[in-house]
């Protein structure tokens, strides 16, 4: 079934809802459900719909970074003014992240699949290494008509403008190759499915090396993948963590700061010391792909999830490599998951659009939230919705579905909010990224799939 079916036969229907303790029932909040149209500010980028949803707020919630495709776009968050545009990386972007602490202005890091650029912006959100911009338009043009002059083409052949075509891409990328000169570039890509790019002090970065699955055939050892820990300050390397077999797909450090977990395809979990580069834990194999995890904030406890043969979510203790408890109650694979602030309840997303909350103690079910498909093709509708971007917000839980829906649950009230496009809205195709929450916690920014951009109060 395509995106725009699945879109046009969408309807919002819920078969299990979030409730208090005493089991009541959650109520709407006010001016709840809100529509686009509704929105605190809306940025529109002059692109292509799916070409970005890769985004980034800088620590102090005064900047927006915006990738598309291999550029990124810096915004005023306060009148969404274009800043700077930041042009080097010659593949599509999907990583973006500020680094917490600068000295001064700002710096950002954007990943590409095999490449991670820095970039040292001022305060003004400005590239303090930009270089000289080039008419490449002017520049190809010209060529061509040098070169067709020497070759005596005709202009408008359609060889000639498959030629022009070409100047124009291999300019581009020499100009983009040009400007990466007073950069810091680095080998590798950011880990996925939320992972940390940064330790919680701002001291440390962490990225991959040769990260590309290893099921179509083993490689030598030293290109199996590997996690790079660098000085964030100076971007010394001080540690290479060796020994997962396939792709690692997420990388989270403890709040504390002391140690790094990894989860990976190769059916194992690995807990690291960060001062000295040592596995204290290497946990399973547990015979299937490994997907993502999440830390308590007491760093004491690790959730991660296996989406195969089956979907479990396991909670061990990180000071002594045991398990806790094991989740089963999923159907389909889960890539994301959270803490609450105390570490009382655990929250996950899953790929059928189902949101549980449960006690990580006990494995109990506190809350569940989840999807009902009626009519033509249940199953097959349920297969392409998936819940993304579980995170406590303080005590709201947030979670966004790949339909282009944010829902916000309150603990303490027992309210729901949720944040959509009106029936009037038509859209033809589903977004599976693009949101980021304010460092503040007092508004979130959503891309949706009218290619929009959008802000919401929280």
């Amino acid at each position: 079934m395509i995106q725009a079916k699945f879109m046009e036969k969408y309807v919002y229907a819920l078969s299990s809802d979030f409730k208090a303790e005493d089991g009541t029932p959650a109520a709407w909040a006010p001016n709840m459900p809100s529509h686009w149209g509704s929105e605190s500010n809306i940025l529109f980028l002059d692109t292509k719909s799916k070409d970005y949803e890769v985004l980034a707020l800088s620590g102090d919630d005064s900047l927006l970074a915006a990738a598309v495709r291999e550029s990124i776009y810096i915004f005023s968050v306060a009148d969404l003014e274009l800043r700077a545009e930041l042009v080097g990386h010659t593949e599509a972007i999907d990583g973006l992240e500020f680094v917490p602490k600068s000295r001064t202005g700002y710096t950002l890091v954007s990943s590409t699949n095999k490449v991670i650029i820095i970039w040292e912006l001022n305060d003004e959100g400005e590239d303090l290494n930009a270089q000289e911009s080039f008419d490449t338009d002017g520049i190809a043009r010209g060529a061509l008509e040098s070169t067709l002059r020497e070759i005596r083409w005709e202009f408008e052949s359609e060889a000639s403008k498959s030629l022009e075509s070409n100047f124009k891409i291999n300019i581009a990328a020499a100009v983009a190759q040009k400007g990466l000169e007073k950069k810091t570039v680095i080998k590798g890509s950011f880990g996925s499915f939320g992972s940390d790019v940064f330790s919680w002090d701002g001291k440390y970065m962490f990225t991959l090396l040769h990260n590309d699955s290893t099921q179509q055939g083993m490689r030598a050892e030293d290109l199996l993948p590997c996690i790079e820990v660098r000085h964030l300050e100076t971007m010394e390397l001080i540690h290479q963590l060796r020994g997962h077999t396939d792709s690692i797909m997420w990388i989270g450090a403890s709040p504390d700061s002391k140690k790094l977990a990894t989860v990976a395809w190769d059916g194992t979990v690995r807990i690291w010391s960060l001062h000295s580069g040592s596995c204290f834990y290497t946990l399973g194999s547990f015979g299937g792909q490994m997907w993502a995890g999440a830390w308590s904030p007491d760093s004491k406890y690790l959730a991660f999830s296996q989406g195969s043969p089956d979907t479990i979510i396991y909670v061990y203790d990180t000071m002594t490599g045991k398990q806790i408890s094991k989740y089963s109650g999923f159907k389909k694979w889960v890539r994301s998951i959270a803490w609450s602030p105390e570490g009382k309840h655990l929250a996950a997303g899953s790929r059928d659009a189902t949101v549980v909350v449960y006690d990580p103690m006990t494995g109990i079910d506190v809350n569940k939230w989840e999807h009902e498909f009626c009519g033509q093709d249940p199953e097959l509708m349920k297969a392409l919705l998936s819940a993304e971007f579980v995170q406590f917000v303080g005590w709201k839980l947030l979670f966004k579905t790949s339909e282009g829906t944010v829902e916000v649950y309150d603990f303490e009230t027992n309210l729901k909010s949720q944040f959509t496009r009106g029936p009037e809205d038509k859209v033809s195709y589903m977004v599976y990224a693009g949101i980021r929450v304010s460092h503040d916690g007092k508004f979130f920014i959503s891309k949706d799939a009218d290619d929009a951009l959008r802000f919401w109060n929280l």
